[in-house]
């Protein structure tokens, strides 16, 4: 009978480790954007975790769009109406291509320019006036 050889494995393979950083660009005195990113120690961007653009909206602060990269790719969460925090999903549109580096400054410079199409839209929908414009 011949004798078997053992081979060692390591079970245990470390995850690299990731810090997760939060930003707020400031719009407006009721306008902002928060974004919430992963990077590895190296500095490479590892999840877009959270974009969001946020509307004060009678003294209460409300996600209107995010984007996030939780399912592997950039994809865009719009809020339907003020008093429901009900949502859309969709890609129509969203940057496809690239990595999370390009995902989120795709995301930012979205936000930046069209925030005031998505409050307006948001209010639309709505069937609500936006005192603030």
């Amino acid at each position: 009978m011949k004798k078997l050889k053992r081979i060692k494995v390591n079970k245990y393979v470390p995850k690299p480790t990731e810090e997760t950083e939060t930003k707020e660009i400031i719009i407006t005195d009721s306008d902002k954007i928060l974004y919430i990113f992963k990077r590895d120690k190296a500095g490479k961007y590892t999840e877009v975790v959270n974009v969001s653009f946020i509307a004060r909206i009678n003294e209460e602060w409300i996600p209107v769009v995010r984007y996030d990269s939780t399912h592997g790719y950039l994809h865009r969460h719009k809020r339907i109406l003020i008093k429901n925090e009900l949502e859309t999903t969709d890609t129509n549109g969203v940057k496809k291509k690239g990595g999370h580096h390009t995902w989120l400054t795709w995301a930012l410079n979205d936000l930046r320019k069209n925030f005031g199409e998505y409050r307006r839209l948001i209010f639309k929908r709505s069937k609500m006036i936006d005192n603030y414009y």
